[in-house]
């Protein structure tokens, strides 16, 4: 058990030593020296990846690595809720799916991300899980379908799980800011769209006063029933509101894989230390 505890602080360490964990999401500079760094660091194992721990809580460093351990030897997840063995066990290799650890919601501490697809499709979702000090324990501060995106203003992006509307240019989206006070995510809104060149009966004309054929749904509340009709420029604004300025964060995500190897895992998790394109 020890052994294995020490391996998935490799993984994480490895994942934040050599990608950095998590930052803004951006093409390399040209004569980039990444590749060669990894190379050069192709011989340390992930023992001595562990020993090389982030500049991060060394107490959540524990937690999170007991957490991950957790998922698999005690079948329970960060927040301390039972695994459902046939929704998540039963349909593909639990190790498949992927976690990061990551300041996703800009508050100065690093949280816990799990993006788990081994289920049906109303069971998979993206958490972020955090670290409290002051209880000792992992709260849960958001869970949602994984099709995220996280900037570095602690606000993130949503995509539905399905789109049954009238827009095919625009996947829908919902909205939600960092809240320092509940540490928890807040809704913002939801966005939806209808394009006329996709479904052009009943098409509202009389809101797309640019006339590119296409006009936004602003929906304030959470039944999606509250719909504000607008054009591009008002959707626009309304976006910037949020998102004027903010960077999208690189997410590094590590396979849950149950390693014994050092060695294995060490070449696995520098898979990920490629700059993205």
């Amino acid at each position: 058990m020890r052994d294995r505890k020490r391996i998935i602080l490799a993984m994480i360490a490895a994942g934040c030593i050599f990608a950095g964990g998590c930052g803004i999401k951006e093409s390399p500079a040209e004569g980039s020296t990444a590749e060669t760094e990894v190379s050069e660091a192709a011989g340390e194992t992930a023992e001595e990846a562990a020993d090389e721990l982030p500049e991060i809580d060394p107490e959540a460093w524990e937690i999170y690595s007991a957490a991950l351990e957790a998922m698999f030897s005690q079948n329970i997840w960060p927040d301390g809720k039972e695994i459902d063995e046939e929704e998540y066990k039963s349909r593909g290799d639990f190790s498949e799916n992927q976690f990061a650890v990551c300041d996703v919601d800009n508050d100065g501490r690093e949280e816990l991300l799990l993006h788990v697809t081994t289920a049906s499709m109303a069971g998979m979702f993206e958490g972020v899980y955090d670290y409290d000090p002051d209880t000792g324990k992992i709260t849960e501060e958001f869970v949602v379908f994984p099709a995220v995106t996280y900037y570095d203003n602690g606000t993130l992006k949503s995509e539905w799980s399905h789109n049954q509307g009238r827009g095919a240019k625009l996947w829908p989206f919902t909205l939600y800011e960092y809240d320092p006070g509940t540490d928890t995510y807040i809704r913002r809104g939801s966005v939806d769209s209808w394009d006329k060149d996709f479904v052009a009966e009943g098409f509202p004309a009389e809101y797309d006063t640019d006339g590119d054929g296409t006009v936004y749904f602003i929906y304030e509340d959470e039944n999606l029933t509250d719909r504000k009709t607008v054009d591009g420029e008002e959707y626009h604004q309304w976006l910037d509101s949020y998102l004027s300025g903010a960077e999208e964060i690189r997410i590094d995500w590590q396979d849950l894989k149950a390693q014994t190897d050092p060695a294995v895992v060490s070449r696995n998790i520098r898979g990920i230390a490629r700059p993205l394109i």
